[in-house]
């Protein structure tokens, strides 16, 4: 990873997939991903401004120039010299309206907004630096055009079958029509898995095609199996040295969930031969 605070380090996946820990694994190496988090460790400034699945669909139409325009206030941000320029502030307006008509409270906004003009433009220059945000796999690519080399991205990807029966399928509902899927349709264990395979595909694809060692595919089930092995692949990947109390902490952060399983405890007849190959293909073992 770059010295000096000169780019990001992103870690995003499908909701559920264990960036929570991964995010606090990256700050206890030092990685500063905002004051401004909520329970799951997201940075929610990168929320506010990327959870935005109508703007994204306007922008990709366009020529993306409000995602350079949001990641150069990401990147402002979280090193303290955002300038609260007329247009920042109006683009950061607009950010926090669509969040309200997709349901997000005026509170929460004003509070996103408040910190940005607190913390934001506070002038501290953290070094190493970054965010989680779930959702930025969707970004991939307008992220690489924007930053380049510097960007570092890491993919934290969990069982598929599994992920299928979480409650937790905002994604699937929020951002299912980019991958295909009926926006009107029932989000049933085989649309969510449908989802699971499209996106990570996506991502897993252009990440050993346009980034590379940019890139690092994080499996959580792996993690949690063998924390001494995913840690040290984090930490290669990040180019430390943790000392050995940090590496204490990192190893005791990976927690095989409850969930584990349960999409085999399902049963047979829920996906299709071709779903199960799919999730097989991404590296998941599957019963047949």
């Amino acid at each position: 990873m770059n010295d000096g605070g000169s780019g990001p380090l992103v870690i995003g996946g499908v909701g559920g997939s264990g960036t929570r820990v991964v995010a606090e694994m990256a700050r206890r190496l030092g990685v500063w991903t905002g004051p401004d988090l909520n329970g799951s460790v997201d940075t929610l400034w990168a929320t506010l401004l990327l959870r935005r699945p109508t703007w994204y669909a306007a922008q990709s139409a366009s020529g993306g120039e409000g995602f350079a325009t949001a990641f150069g206030i990401l990147e402002d941000a979280l090193n303290g010299r955002l300038v609260l320029t007329p247009g920042t502030r109006r683009f950061l307006e607009l950010a926090g309206e669509e969040q309200v008509r997709d349901g997000r409270s005026p509170g929460w906004v004003a509070d996103r907004l408040a910190s940005l003009a607190g913390e934001g433009t506070a002038g501290t220059a953290p070094g190493r630096w970054g965010w989680k945000a779930p959702v930025s796999h969707v970004y991939l690519a307008p992220l690489h055009r924007h930053f380049g080399r510097r960007l570092r991205y890491v993919h934290v990807i969990r069982n598929g079958p599994d992920m299928a029966f979480s409650d937790n399928q905002w994604q699937v509902r929020t951002w299912g029509p980019l991958y295909g899927l009926d926006p009107d349709g029932p989000v049933t264990p085989a649309t969510s898995l449908d989802f699971w395979i499209r996106a990570n595909r996506r991502a897993v694809d252009y990440g050993a095609t346009e980034l590379g060692d940019a890139f690092l595919r994080l499996d959580f089930d792996a993690l949690c199996a063998d924390p001494a092995a995913g840690v040290a692949r984090l930490v290669g990947f990040l180019g430390l040295e943790p000392s050995p109390g940090v590496l204490d902490e990192l190893l005791a952060l990976p927690r095989r969930p409850h969930s584990t399983g349960r999409g085999r405890r399902a049963g047979g007849g829920v996906f299709t031969t071709a779903q199960l190959a799919a999730v097989a293909d991404l590296g998941f073992p599957v019963d047949r």
